[in-house]
């Protein structure tokens, strides 16, 4: 992602996530830092802050043990703040490496 990019999309995550302004700007930055340029370029800094607030949010839920939260959706609008064409899916974990690249490689075995 280009360094204006990215500063264009802490400035308006800091401009949107009241009071949590200062952490959710040093999360989205964090949670875009290594994205794909052109993939970032092509949405524009409303649905990337949707994006990352949806998982945000996801992490921020409680679990009865340290188990994996999955969240595995079709985003709309109204719901979730950004629409997508694709399936989103979205991993909270504490060993993320290893579990990241375990469900990717299940993902790309069954694509159609």
């Amino acid at each position: 992602m280009s360094i204006t990019a990215l500063s264009e999309l802490i400035s308006y995550t800091r401009a949107h996530a009241g009071a949590a302004a200062h952490t959710m700007a040093a999360f989205v930055g964090a949670y875009f830092e290594n994205a794909d340029p052109q993939e970032i370029a092509a949405r524009g800094p409303a649905a990337l802050f949707a994006l990352a607030n949806s998982h945000w949010r996801l992490m921020a839920t409680r679990t009865e043990s340290h188990g994996a939260r999955v969240r595995v959706f079709n985003p709309n609008l109204a719901e979730d703040g950004f629409v997508s064409e694709h399936t989103v899916i979205q991993i909270v974990h504490d060993d993320m490496p290893f579990l990241v690249d375990s469900v990717t490689m299940a993902v790309n075995r069954n694509r159609r």
